[in-house]
């Protein structure tokens, strides 16, 4: 092999690392940016509507306990920070050829899923309802691509949009088990319907045995806790506190609230 072929070897390497190195960044960025948007989003299991806030009295309540908040509030705190996530996947859009797509998706593509995740679970309180394909874009500003045509712009994969969604029962069971807590004897009934309509809407896809399959099977999980949380409801563990019980003197002879007490009994038959 001559001088020149390998010089031009070189100069094709070093190209490509170039690349990687400016994706590689702006992902770095991406990532952070991602995960901001999990700060707000976490407080919604100790978000309550109005009525809850004032159904449940927790005696001596701790002075570091969060302040009252409401879910209209974590929609509103967590919306903007989207924004960021469209700049930097337009900077990695920005950073390589389209048509090597594929060779560096890698690379952004588990920030993308949490960002999918992230949308998809702020469309379900939004909305109550599960993400389109086609309304991903609203949020992070790229479109999906559902079809088998060749590249021809940048877009999150099929494969990426059915991670983030298949993430969404397990934080929604988690979400339903905290509601008790506060009494939202709705909300578990609510997901309970959402996550099994999920769960067998998604069943009609031939998945083969990969991480789709594996991430699939996290939904049986997660519609299993909810349906717990409905025995639960339907046995008597769970009962709203009306009339006379209601407040901080609604405790057991230990002393205990009682809306605690049936919490407990929850997460035990739950975890089981």
């Amino acid at each position: 092999m001559d001088t020149q072929a390998l010089a031009e070897l070189q100069r094709s390497i070093q190209s490509r690392v170039e690349v990687e190195d400016a994706i590689r960044a702006h992902a770095k960025d991406l990532e952070t940016a991602c995960r901001s948007l999990s700060v707000p989003l976490s407080r919604i299991h100790v978000a309550k509507t109005d009525e809850e806030q004032d159904l449940i009295q927790f005696p001596n309540p701790s002075p570091n306990a969060y302040p009252h908040l409401d879910l209209q509030t974590v929609i509103r705190d967590t919306t903007p920070l989207f924004q960021p996530v469209r700049d930097h996947l337009q900077g990695i859009s920005a950073a390589f050829p389209i048509a090597q797509f594929y060779r560096y998706n890698h690379l952004w593509s588990r920030s993308v899923q949490q960002a999918i995740f992230a949308a998809a679970l702020l469309a379900y309180f939004e909305h109550k309802s599960l993400i389109m394909p086609e309304e991903i874009q609203g949020y992070l500003g790229v479109p999906v691509k559902v079809d088998n045509e060749p590249v021809a712009m940048f877009h999150l994969t099929l494969e990426e949009y059915l991670h983030g969604i298949f993430s969404l029962p397990s934080e929604l069971a988690r979400f339903a088990i905290n509601s008790v807590t506060y009494q939202a004897y709705q909300r578990p009934l609510e997901i309970s319907q959402f996550v099994a309509g999920l769960f067998s809407s998604f069943q009609v896809l031939n998945l083969k045995n990969d991480s789709i399959r594996k991430h699939f099977d996290s939904i049986k999980l997660g519609r299993r806790q909810v349906r717990n949380i409905d025995v639960c409801r339907y046995a008597g563990a769970v009962k709203p506190v009306t009339g006379h019980t209601q407040g901080a003197g609604n405790v057991d002879d230990g002393g205990q609230p009682a809306a605690m007490r049936r919490a407990e009994t929850i997460l035990l038959i739950v975890g089981k």
